[in-house]
């Protein structure tokens, strides 16, 4: 399993061992977002009447917007080369 490695770009800051997927989504013609999709984790609860433990697992993601496709995917590219090199380490 990879240590956990958080990694800063800018004003964010990503955990790279838990990065999912990294995309680009467009929001109009002129309005991008860069979108990390993280793997889920588990969130525990005791339902308040049966005191049961509840597993819930939760999907979270992270979106950063911009107002070009090409600053967009300046972004994409720096953070998949960090993504990639979190993965290659031992």
């Amino acid at each position: 399993m990879n240590p956990t490695t958080i990694v800063q770009h800018g004003s964010l800051a990503i955990n790279l061992a838990r990065i999912k997927n990294i995309r680009i989504h467009p929001i109009s013609d002129h309005h991008y977002e860069l979108v990390f999709e993280f793997t889920g984790r588990a969130e525990y609860s005791q339902h308040p009447a049966t005191l049961v433990w509840e597993k819930e697992i939760i999907y979270e993601e992270t979106r950063i917007s911009y107002e070009s496709f090409e600053m967009a995917d300046a972004y994409l590219r720096d953070w998949v080369e960090s993504w990639k090199d979190f993965n290659l380490l031992p």
